[in-house]
């Protein structure tokens, strides 16, 4: 059976395919969220190779309404399974109510049996997530860096788009790079310094998420962790109990 992974954002609906029998997890389509919106589910379908009616799991985690909206009209045989369905959600896991987390929060803090950590999520928002003593305590939220570019350069005449990065310099004698360093390293220094401000204790920080390969240099150089597929990990394991479900209905 094909086991699928959704990762549904504002911005982009990122799919992955986990090979259950290596446990692998491999890429699949990356497309932005509304031209996502705008396939039909058998365009979707097409697009990932499945061409004729076979067993598929798909397990998601959205913060996209209409996302959730879209995949009622996928195929009868395609098993879909809403990671907030999961049995191993644990309240005793949460010091609040976790049913006001968003479920990108959930897959990271179950990708992992974590004690104490920070995990930094550069999506179109960067949030900071705060784990002590293997309790998710709360969260963080800002602009995400490409956000913050793009009102700048609406807001400014004189601004065009164009590929601002990570910049080497103290300060810069162009547009471009004074933007870099403002904008990149500028957004890397306010994570790392709310990340590290609100510790308590000495923990593990991790960066995840499509734009925290723009700071690569910057927690390569500071020691924190990088990890691509944090949120395609913690669907896997909130998703185990159904896919088992999944795989014995089809022995049967």
């Amino acid at each position: 059976m094909k086991v699928i992974l959704i990762d549904a954002g504002n911005t982009t609906i990122d799919c992955r395919f986990f090979q259950q029998q290596t446990k692998k997890i491999k890429k699949g389509l990356r497309v932005l969220t509304n031209d996502f919106l705008a396939m039909t589910p058998r365009d979707f379908l097409d697009k990932l190779a499945i061409t004729t009616p076979e067993p598929v799991f798909l397990a998601y985690s959205s913060v996209v309404p209409n996302f959730n909206q879209w995949l009622t009209d996928l195929p009868r045989w395609v098993n879909v399974f809403n990671i907030r369905d999961s049995s191993l959600i644990n309240n005793k896991d949460f010091d609040f109510d976790w049913e006001r987390l968003g479920s990108d929060f959930l897959a990271m803090f179950y990708a992992r049996e974590w004690t104490n950590a920070v995990l930094i999520n550069c999506g179109t928002a960067s949030t900071i997530s705060f784990i002590s003593q293997g309790k998710f305590q709360g969260t963080i939220i800002t602009p995400g860096v490409t956000i913050g570019l793009e009102a700048l350069i609406n807001k400014a005449a004189l601004l065009t788009p164009g590929a601002y990065k990570w910049e080497t310099a103290l300060f810069g004698q162009n547009t471009q790079v004074s933007l870099g360093i403002g904008c990149v390293n500028g957004h890397y220094e306010m994570l790392k310094s709310l990340a590290t401000k609100q510790m308590t204790i000495k923990s593990e920080i991790v960066f995840t998420g499509g734009n925290a390969i723009l700071f690569q240099p910057g927690w390569t150089q500071d020691g924190f962790e990088y990890q691509e597929d944090l949120i395609f990990a913690g669907l896997i394991y909130l998703s185990q109990s159904a896919l088992k479900i999944a795989n014995n209905k089809i022995k049967n």
